[in-house]
């Protein structure tokens, strides 16, 4: 007697797979377009070399103010480094994490949907959202993993119902909580989500309510655990991370056109109408689910309460996921008039339009990433600080250069991009801005040695940042100890007596 063990895989696996590769491929192609990392990426890299080396994370001394994090990425990537070079880890299995988000998304459309083919368009939608490959294919971003984790959340949300999807959603709220506190975006979400029901005169289901009490309850007690000092300091204002006023303005505008550029046309418009559709025609609890994130997204970027491009992502993936209803309902609809003899031209029409808007923004991101990537001059150059430099030394740089000094260098930096334990970060900024631009060499020396520090490292970047093309206080009492093709590095002579 023969067994048939053919195995018969669906078509929409196979598409499926094909989605999730495509994505990955493109966010290689995007991670290699260079050798390095962003320049935030060398926080997070400093945290998986300290646990690889301690099983610990690193709140080290080294950083101007406490820079308190959630460590769960970084362990993941710390494991797989155990079995591969962990430059390939971090260029790869973020990436991997990331583009897993399209599998997901499918589970969660085709739940609200019940139609695969529209399941597949939000699948490719969330894997081409240009501004979720911007932020996580070279960053080593925790929103690598925050991601996927959500849009695991949201499936088995739906499906809290049945008893085995309780077990599974606590397990991944725990996960996300230990990974990034987007966390409570997605608790906050929940909570909108019963007041949108309540204002629509339903009600939720007693399980929806008692998971969502205890995912409030579970996600604020731990993310006070880790952060809190940072409450006790601030307060409420906590949300703001410390961002200086202008600073906040640089980064959290928000434009109709840069949102449609960064989540893709297509996916923008299907995600509008089906919010349209849903909050003021119809009544679905599935999709008001998802509907609820991404209002709760659009709050937090009005109040200035999240980055721009996280917003952006998150809002562009929520979006995306929706897209699937409105797939499936613009072809209902076309296959019942009398243009469905159109439906392949319509289909290719579509298909061309979502390759411009959000498959060619992804991939020709790697044309314009190189403001965000240190270059190799700049890395040989902070290398030469740690091998040279005293341990006990204090290091000066651009904001965007602090992370730099103290995952290459193992020295202390003078500021970097966490602003959220500086009690003076105004000041700090402010005197960095006259480091580079003071005509004095009194004021320049004033401010070293105010802040005890040992080296000005000075990129060309940096000063291109600020229209100038050198330091006009160097000429005497500075020493030219470094100079490489784009970097150099002065040591002062002097000291200004107190």
């Amino acid at each position: 007697m023969k067994l048939n063990m053919k195995l018969k895989l669906r078509p929409e696996y196979v598409l499926l797979v094909a989605v999730f590769l495509a994505s990955l491929a493109s966010r290689l192609f995007v991670a290699f377009g260079t050798p390095n990392f962003s320049y935030d990426a060398y926080f997070q890299l400093g945290q998986v070399e300290s646990i690889r080396a301690t099983f610990l994370p690193s709140f080290s001394r080294l950083f101007y103010s406490p820079h308190p994090f959630m460590p769960l990425f970084h362990y993941v990537l710390a494991f797989f480094s155990l079995f591969a070079p962990l430059h390939a880890v971090l260029k790869v299995v973020p990436n991997i994490l990331a583009s897993s988000s399209v599998f997901l998304a499918y589970l969660v459309s085709f739940e609200m949907t019940k139609d695969k083919a529209a399941a597949l368009f939000s699948a490719a939608s969330v894997g081409f959202v240009p501004v979720f490959i911007f932020s996580t294919a070279n960053t080593l971003s925790p929103y690598a993993l925050a991601v996927p984790l959500m849009l695991a959340l949201v499936y088995f949300f739906l499906r809290i119902g049945e008893n085995r999807f309780v077990a599974l959603f606590v397990v991944f709220l725990f996960a996300l909580v230990f990974t990034h506190p987007s966390a409570l975006l997605f608790v906050s979400g929940l909570l909108l989500y019963v007041l949108v029901l309540y204002v629509l005169g339903a009600k939720s289901s007693r399980s929806e309510l008692e998971i969502m009490l205890f995912s409030v309850m579970a996600s604020i007690w731990i993310v006070f655990l880790f952060f809190k000092e940072a409450l006790l300091a601030h307060g409420f204002s906590v949300f703001w991370q410390n961002i200086p006023g202008d600073v906040l303005a640089e980064f959290s505008g928000f434009s109709v056109f840069d949102a449609v550029f960064r989540i893709g046309l297509l996916t923008f418009i299907a995600g509008i109408f089906v919010t349209y559709r849903y909050v003021f025609e119809e009544r679905r609890r599935d999709v008001h689910v998802v509907i609820s994130l991404s209002l709760m997204v659009l709050a937090l970027l009005a109040l200035k309460l999240v980055k721009l491009d996280a917003g952006l992502m998150f809002l562009g993936v929520f979006l995306a996921v929706m897209s699937g209803e409105a797939y499936r309902s613009f072809f209902e609809y076309l296959g019942k008039s009398k243009a469905a003899r159109m439906l392949p031209a319509v289909s290719v029409l579509l298909a061309s339009v979502f390759i411009l808007t959000s498959v060619a923004p992804s991939l020709l991101y790697r044309q314009s990433q190189s403001g965000e990537v240190p270059t190799s001059g700049e890395l040989a150059a902070f290398e030469w600080l740690k091998n040279v430099s005293s341990e006990a030394s204090v290091v000066f740089s651009d904001v965007n250069e602090g992370h730099l000094v103290v995952a290459v260098s193992g020295r202390r930096n003078f500021v970097d991009s966490n602003f959220l334990l500086s009690h003076d970060i105004g000041q700090r900024l402010s005197d960095m801005e006259k480091l580079y631009t003071a005509k004095s060499q009194i004021t320049a020396l004033q401010i070293m040695d105010s802040y005890d520090l040992s080296y000005i490292v000075v990129t060309d970047r940096a000063l291109a940042r600020r229209n100038v093309l050198s330091l006009s206080y160097v000429a005497s009492c500075f020493s030219v100890v470094f100079e490489g093709e784009d970097t150099v590095i002065y040591e002062p002579l002097c000291r200004v007596s107190s």
